[in-house]
């Protein structure tokens, strides 16, 4: 049982799509040149792993689990980051505009619609927008069809002509699979308005993530394949903090996340050595 909850925790929080400063395949998208755009690289083994689990998105046993009940505290989290609306208490995100980046199959996306935000779902991998539209067409809720959209796109050709559109853009379990930190932060900070908020959960690069997710992981128990986790790429808060300085955006939270790995329920901690969330607040000119 132990196992199989270390499986199932292992994928779903590195099974976020990958976006910004990786393309993936069956966008039709091209190497684009320019300062944010330079550091693009695709990673078609990546690829190739996402695709197959594109059907399993809103399975809530299969290793998309983790990412489902982390709503209970990301949705929270997004809220708290946000002005309110007062008009009406089921939709008190009304009002703002929210890039979901790498967002899937939709599984963040969908409650942000409900609660009233004008929500686009960005992600490069074809399959995964397909699924993502799929299951909000199959439901048929006129707020989702009013206020979700999806588009399959990575970040650094999203960004162009849409500069300074939304109010917050929610980066969670992507950033640590893009090829470039900067040119995907870069991209998110041209994204938000003065004042906006970036949104990000993560893994933080320490001894104890090496041990569960490569060592534990990977080598001793065989969940899964040598080589699905780079630790190289995972990031430590001080590290995200000063590349979002360097883009206007100042750190205003940051908080660790716990995963209970029997119950696959999530918990907010002071420690930080594993999963943390951090909220930055772009400048206002």
């Amino acid at each position: 049982m132990l196992k199989r909850a270390l499986q199932k925790q292992s994928s779903a929080l590195h099974s976020s799509s990958v976006l910004g400063g990786v393309r993936l395949q069956g966008c039709g998208l091209k190497q684009l040149g320019g300062l944010t755009r330079g550091h693009s690289t695709v990673d078609n083994e990546e690829v190739g792993r996402f695709n197959q689990l594109s059907n399993t998105w809103w399975e809530e046993k299969s290793s998309f689990a983790a990412l489902h009940t982390m709503n209970k505290l990301r949705i929270p989290l997004i809220k708290q980051s946000l002005p309110l609306s007062s008009e009406d208490e089921t939709t008190p995100l009304f009002g703002n505009k929210i890039l979901d980046v790498g967002c899937g199959g939709g599984i963040l996306s969908e409650p942000m619609a409900r609660l009233g935000a004008q929500v686009t779902g960005l992600d490069a991998s074809k399959d995964g927008i397909e699924a993502a539209l799929q299951h909000r067409d199959s439901l048929n809720e006129d707020i989702l069809n009013r206020n979700l959209d999806y588009q399959c796109d990575t970040i650094e050709n999203f960004v162009i002509g849409r500069e300074e559109s939304f109010d917050a853009v929610v980066a969670s379990e992507v950033v640590e699979h893009v090829a470039s930190l900067d040119t995907f932060v870069g991209s998110c900070a041209q994204l938000l308005k003065p004042g906006g908020s970036l949104i990000v959960t993560t893994i933080n690069r320490t001894q104890l993530s090496y041990w569960l997710t490569i060592v534990a992981a990977e080598n001793m128990l065989s969940i899964v394949e040598k080589g699905t986790h780079d630790w190289n790429k995972y990031i430590q808060p001080q590290h995200l903090q000063h590349v979002c300085q360097q883009h206007g955006c100042r750190l205003t939270l940051l908080h660790g996340m716990s995963l209970n790995i029997l119950t696959l329920t999530w918990s907010w901690t002071q420690n930080t050595l594993m999963n943390y969330a951090a909220v930055f607040s772009k400048s206002i000119r």
